[in-house]
């Protein structure tokens, strides 16, 4: 498709005939991508939907185009929610970024003992209005056609006691109690067959968790995992934890 990839807020009423982008996709196909009539544009809804199709109208805040074809990707069998201890500065789009790249299914910020996060309500919603236009760009580059779902930001101790739906639960640690994952996995499955759960990895800020939230986290269900010898940063574990994740759940699978 040369790489020509558009996002579409499809409501699922009726299959379309044709799709009118929004004012922002427009003018990133046309002005930024330099698309032209007749060009071949992958359109996705972020929920499996794909539609390949031909640019009809070239306008910069409503470009017009003609369905050829629709298609439905099949969902990961893996439901993998970050959730991520919020760094400082720009760190978090990279690690939403790819946390879209390795298939995560939904993103938690958490507001940490560690996390230099202090904002009113109106600004906190902005960065998670932010992390989901990160979140469609880099389902654009990666071709991944599923959008994560990017929950608001909350304070790690709620989010671990809200918690209700059973789930594989794992915590990134530099515990001495910390195990690998392909060996909680093990005992988790020796217990019961587990792997049709969601999974959830927390991942901690720069500074980690605290001991005060690390026990809170391992007496609400999280296992303590390692990710090697090294100490990571906060955007590196969370890559790896993903990336180990994936591995681990596709080939139980």
């Amino acid at each position: 498709m040369a790489g020509l990839r558009c996002f579409y807020h499809y409501k699922g009423q009726k299959l379309p005939n044709q799709i009118i982008l929004s004012e922002t996709e427009s003018n990133h196909l046309i002005k930024v991508r330099r698309a032209q009539i007749n060009d071949l544009v992958s359109i996705f809804d972020g929920k499996g939907n794909e539609w390949e199709c031909r640019l009809y109208l070239a306008n910069s805040k409503k470009a017009v185009l003609k369905v050829r074809s629709h298609h439905i990707e099949t969902v990961s069998p893996s439901e993998i929610t970050l959730a991520q201890g919020l760094p400082k500065g720009k760190t978090m789009d990279t690690i939403v970024q790819k946390a879209v790249e390795l298939g995560a299914h939904k993103i938690v910020p958490l507001v940490t003992a560690n996390s230099e996060f202090r904002v009113s309500k109106d600004r906190a919603k902005e960065k998670v209005k932010k992390w989901y236009n990160v979140a469609i760009e880099a389902c654009k580059q990666s071709g991944n056609s599923f959008l994560p779902e990017i929950d608001p930001i909350i304070p790690i101790s709620l989010f671990c006691k809200s918690l209700q739906k059973p789930a594989l639960k794992f915590i990134a640690s530099l515990s001495d109690r910390a195990v690998s994952l392909s060996q909680a996995l093990r005992e988790q499955k020796n217990e019961n067959n587990l792997f049709s759960r969601p999974t959830i990895i927390l991942v901690g800020p720069e500074g980690d968790y605290t001991s005060k939230e690390h026990d809170l986290a391992c007496k609400n269900g999280f296992i303590p995992i390692t990710l090697g010898k090294s100490v990571l940063r906060s955007d590196t574990a969370a890559i790896v934890a993903l990336a180990l994740l994936n591995n681990e759940l596709h080939r139980e699978k």
